[in-house]
């Protein structure tokens, strides 16, 4: 089991680097993820999970809101 979540970790952030390049279609993919999760969690009663998930997910809003092109 480590040795598939080693992969599975550097794959993760190695897709998460190789799409990095557009401003904000990174954060915007990993706030989809984080707001799964937290979906996830609330059907499943994970508390911890749940604020881990909300906390990470209103980061990336806060920061897509400043990734966006001012005019």
């Amino acid at each position: 089991n480590l040795l598939i979540t080693l992969f599975w970790f550097l794959f993760v952030i190695n897709a998460i680097n190789l799409i990095d390049g557009i401003d904000g279609l990174a954060s915007g993919l990993s706030f989809l993820l984080f707001t799964s999760v937290s979906c996830i969690a609330i059907q499943n009663n994970y508390a911890n999970l749940l604020s881990f998930a909300l906390i990470f997910a209103s980061s990336l809003i806060i920061f897509l809101r400043f990734t966006q092109v001012k005019r």
